[in-house]
């Protein structure tokens, strides 16, 4: 079946998946299906699900939750939940990670048929525990052969034994610490839970988890001190430190490890989470995965592990993904360990590494660390072959987490460009006899527009409020400018960005189902809805920043909920428009306000504020709307 009904692994045909969970044709797309909420990169901040469930029209807590974190949430008739990825890790006051996972766990089983858990690079790297966070692995000689992550850059990659040494030096110092063998260390140092806090610091971005769960087992075991958990970790910051010397909480170091280690066993709450997620699906016109379909190492629509071809149609291409996917699973589950703990052969020595080695930095792309960003962090629409690929599938929009990009939902169009009639440099629309037709991406060697540090000059300029894109787990930070915000009254926007009058070009309405008309620019509409990244100032980097992706069956699609400084965001787009080639070539029509968000002026536009730096044009982007002051968010 399209969605796995039970906790076990099921191998079957390869298949798509419909709204309703069953299999799907994959040439034609049903123009209707349910309601659709999208809740992306939870990241164990039950504060964060909280929210989203209270502000959300497709969800009700109707119970807090019990001893073994699980709350009982309902869905709403005619709705159907994605949830996109990253369910665990940081989490939020206190750790929230078991809470979180078991209560999406147990709304996947308590509605089978309108739950569809997309996973992430998060929840699929914890296989790892099974064979990585054993004793064997601490047996003596072992500490000094065990690498560090092998994809991370070696000059930023920590050895177990380079941890262990920085552990020595805080407690020790330097100049003991240098005068200590490898084995003097191992044996002050070399314990399971340093391991631990080894994988989640140094390989996963997860610093500081394991007093984050101490802190959560806590909670749900009754500790008479809860509040006194949760004051001191809003005294002290979200990441709680992580080293030996943090109050137990009456939870022994002991129980925290056998959580970790545990929660991947049969029945365990991650091992759950996998049996029952996917790497993508298809809900009507909509494609739903983790990263993307492009990433700084290819494109990875078409490609599945294993398979040497491209496979052009989507919906074969989401079943096969699927399929190897389940069949990595099942392999872990058979060979949980390593069939030799020396082995410095990682491939084929344990269970499931292929897909282990699939959600980590390497040369082949995935989507489950796609990214629709330029590398200077703006907003990238996907370009005309691949769009074109999806449309003939029936595909209209993306969705997708995992990159944060500012306080709210960032949608992109594509052609993700304002028209500007006349500029063919632009690619908008021109009648340059050499184009076969409208191409609207710059020419190769067009300068990529920056992040600038400051705010756009004009009335309502804000602070920096949008962030950089996070580093990828476990390599180094790379420091990128966030995008400068600004927020303009349409009327100045549309002056100021460019706008021309309503042409009469004719548009093809596209609802779920391909365009009737054969000549027609293909289309498609972005939405990256991780917001983890929302407000670096906040303990849980979050602040009050919670915002809800919606579809509807008619092509509609409403962005709702808060930014970081608590005002409320709240918009719909319009279906997704083809645009029709045949006839006079112009521009498409902008026909309501909402028609901007997505779009990026072209590089070479005229700036009403004359704002350029180092000669370089630093175009503008519109990111969503703010029905208070009644004005656009727009980044640069």
């Amino acid at each position: 079946q399209g969605i796995l009904r039970s906790a076990r692994v099921r191998l079957g045909a390869p298949h798509s998946q419909s709204a309703g969970g069953g299999s799907m044709a994959a040439a034609e797309v049903s123009p209707g299906g349910p309601k659709v909420s999208f809740l992306t990169d939870v990241e164990g901040n039950w504060e964060f699900l909280e929210r989203f469930v209270e502000m959300s029209d497709a969800l009700d807590m109707t119970a807090p939750p019990d001893a073994s974190g699980a709350a009982d949430i309902a869905l709403r008739d005619g709705w159907h939940l994605v949830i996109g990825g990253d369910l665990c890790d940081k989490g939020g006051l206190v750790g929230g990670t078991v809470r979180v996972v078991r209560s999406c766990v147990a709304l996947k089983k308590k509605y089978p048929d309108r739950v569809t858990i997309v996973l992430g690079n998060r929840d699929i790297n914890k296989m790892r525990f099974t064979s990585e966070l054993t004793l064997a692995q601490l047996e003596n000689g072992r500490l000094e052969r065990v690498p560090g992550p092998y994809w991370v850059a070696e000059p930023n990659r920590i050895t177990p034994l380079m941890f262990l040494r920085g552990l020595s030096i805080e407690k020790y110092g330097s100049s003991l610490t240098d005068s200590m063998s490898v084995a003097q260390i191992g044996s002050c140092f070399n314990t399971i839970a340093n391991r631990l806090r080894w994988i989640l610091k140094e390989t996963m971005g997860a610093d500081g988890e394991m007093e984050r769960r101490r802190r959560e087992l806590a909670l749900l075991g009754g500790d008479r001190r809860a509040s006194i958990i949760i004051q001191e970790a809003s005294s002290r910051g979200a990441d709680g430190g992580s080293g030996e010397g943090d109050s137990d909480y009456g939870v022994p170091t002991a129980e925290v490890v056998a959580s970790f280690t545990d929660c991947v066993k049969e029945g365990g709450f991650m091992r759950e989470l996998l049996e029952l997620g996917q790497l993508a699906t298809i809900i009507g016109s909509t494609l739903f995965v983790h990263g993307g379909v492009v990433s700084i190492c290819g494109v990875a629509l078409g490609s599945v592990p294993g398979i040497d071809r491209s496979i052009y149609d989507v919906h074969e291409w989401v079943a096969e993904l699927n399929r190897w996917y389940y069949t990595q699973l099942q392999d872990w589950i058979n060979r949980p360990y390593w069939e030799d703990d020396d082995t410095t052969d990682l491939f084929g020595s344990r269970g499931g590494h292929d897909l282990m080695d699939y959600v980590v930095p390497g040369p082949r792309p995935s989507v489950v660390l796609g990214k629709h960003l330029t590398k200077s962090g703006m907003p990238k629409p996907l370009d005309e072959a691949l769009t074109k690929q999806l449309n003939d599938a029936g595909i209209f929009r993306l969705c997708v987490g995992h990159t944060p990009h500012g306080t709210c939902p960032t949608v992109i169009k594509c052609p993700g460009f304002i028209p500007q009639p006349g500029n063919s440099r632009d690619g908008d629309w021109s009648t340059d006899p050499d184009r076969s037709h409208p191409h609207p991406y710059p020419p190769a060697g067009s300068p990529e527009p920056q992040c600038a540090s400051g705010g756009l000059a004009g009335e309502g300029a804000v602070g920096a409020a949008g962030m950089p894109p996070a580093p990828a787990e476990g390599s180094a930070a790379v420091s990128v400018p966030p995008p400068a915000v600004s927020v303009l009254p349409p009327a100045t926007a549309r002056s100021g960005l460019g706008v021309p009058p309503a042409p009469v070009a004719p548009v093809a309405s596209v609802v779920g189902r391909r365009p009737t008309v054969l000549e027609t620019t293909p289309v498609l509409e972005i939405i990256m809805a991780d917001t983890s990244y929302s407000d670096m100032k906040a303990d849980d980097n979050r602040g009050k920043s919670v915002s809800e992706v919606q579809l509807f069956p008619d092509g509609r699609a409403r962005i709702c909920g808060r930014i970081a400084d608590g005002r409320a965001i709240d918009y719909t787009l319009g279906p997704v428009r083809a645009r029709i080639r045949h006839g006079e070539v112009a521009p498409p029509p902008l026909e309501a306000e909402m028609d901007l968000i997505g779009l990026r002026e072209p590089m070479g536009a005229r700036r009403s504020d004359g704002n350029a730096e180092g000669g370089v044009n630093l175009s503008r982007f519109v990111k969503a709307w703010l029905p208070e002051p009644q004005a656009y968010l727009l980044c640069n």
